[in-house]
């Protein structure tokens, strides 16, 4: 799945990569998604080769001001447990000796798995994946990994964008979390709007049990996504305030769920009713041989499960063409290691290299069962291509998109 067309486009013409990273990049207000402007050819990859990474546009500006982040200076102690624990960087007599085995066994390992890997991809969906995972046992090691992992990402999020959300809700009476996960988000915004209701929907095991019912403004409702069902039929139209998606391009696999979707929320939602998602581009920006490696075998499972590398970039135009108004876009590149120069992009990178790392091997099972690999070697992979980000600048862009239906 190496040369999978939707992997190879990219926006912008190639440039050198940087030296450092900008503070942040976004976009400014919502321009309809051009494809061929959002293109860029990629050869196929050797071990040696560097992705060119894309320039960034200008801090975004909203129609009254510069949006501008703040610094978190105080951090949560999952986040501090993180900092103070950072992992040894292995020595550069190691990286080159890994690099020159690199390229000499790469091209056999890839034709390797072409000649000798059984097609296992018919029949299978996003929706099978999201079973086997959501249906393990609570203790199994990938769900673990899945509740850890967005339990932290929610944190990066947060300091991503300098809060929990941006649109200018005023006394909002409905809110709700679609796929709301481990329900931090539901539990912080259910305290700062004690008078609304907040609502989460996803399965009922992803959620931690602990924190339900502990906020009487807070409630959980099941949903079995992999079914089809959105949780979102119960609700009237014109009744929602606001209504939160993160991290769901999983879910929402293919690009005709996201479609159906924005349908079903733009009739729940109040006139004037906000929606806002936040997403990341699911290519990897500025990338060294071994995560080279990495998202190859990657591809495999996206073509399984029909993911489209675009989509995520996309989701503007799908807002559009729904009938949403006043759509912003913006997006910010976060490195991927400590490597910027830049204090504050230094420690979010620490953390943003953590949740990558974290997000590989909660895919371990899946992606190993469709390129027939052993554990071992996927861990040995992931392990030197999250050790070569510092050293190739490697970065990962964090999309927004906010909405609102007409008044």
């Amino acid at each position: 799945m190496g040369n999978m067309s939707s992997r190879e486009k990219l926006d912008g013409k190639s440039v050198k990569h940087r030296s450092s990273l900008s503070r942040f990049s976004s976009t400014s207000s919502f321009q309809p998604w051009n494809k061929n402007a959002d293109k860029k050819k990629k050869s196929k990859k050797t071990a040696s080769v560097i992705r060119d990474q894309c320039s960034s546009s200008t801090l975004y500006e909203s129609s009254s001001s510069v949006h501008k982040v703040p610094i978190i200076e105080k951090y949560t102690d999952s986040q501090l447990t993180l900092l103070s624990n950072k992992s040894q960087q292995i020595s550069q007599a190691d990286r080159s000796t890994s690099i020159l085995s690199t390229k000499l066994s790469t091209s056999t390992l890839n034709t390797h798995i072409s000649e000798n890997l059984v097609d296992i991809t018919h029949g299978y969906s996003s929706e099978l994946l999201l079973k086997e995972l959501y249906m393990l046992c609570e203790t199994s090691p990938e769900r673990r990994r899945d509740r850890d992992r967005r339990h932290r990402q929610h944190y990066v999020l947060k300091r991503t964008w300098g809060s929990n959300f941006k649109v200018p809700l005023k006394d909002p009476k409905l809110i709700i979390d679609w796929c709301c996960s481990s329900a931090v988000w539901d539990i912080e915004i259910a305290l700062q709007f004690p008078n609304a209701k907040v609502v989460g929907i996803d399965y009922e095991s992803a959620t931690v049990s602990s924190i339900t019912g502990t906020v009487k403004n807070f409630s959980f409702q099941n949903a079995m996504i992999h079914l089809g069902e959105t949780g979102l039929k119960k609700f009237k139209d014109n009744q929602v305030d606001y209504i939160v998606m993160r991290d769901v391009y999983l879910v929402n696999s293919p690009v005709t769920k996201w479609v159906s979707l924005f349908k079903e929320i733009y009739r729940i939602l109040k006139p004037g009713g906000y929606i806002e998602i936040y997403e990341q581009d699911v290519t990897y920006r500025s990338i060294g041989p071994y995560l080279t490696i990495m998202e190859e075998w990657a591809d495999r499972l996206y073509e399984a499960i029909k993911i489209d590398r675009d989509t995520n970039n996309q989701l503007g135009s799908l807002l559009q063409d729904a009938g949403y108004v006043n759509i912003q876009h913006e997006f910010k590149d976060l490195p991927i290691g400590e490597w910027s120069t830049d204090t504050e992009l230094k420690e979010t990178g620490y953390l943003q290299r953590d949740l990558t790392e974290r997000k590989f091997r909660e895919a371990k099972r899946w992606i190993c069962k469709f390129n027939n690999l052993s554990e071992q070697e996927y861990t040995r992979v992931l392990t030197k291509a999250i050790d070569e980000c510092d050293e190739y600048k490697t970065t990962l862009r964090s999309l927004y998109f906010g909405a609102q239906k007409p008044i």
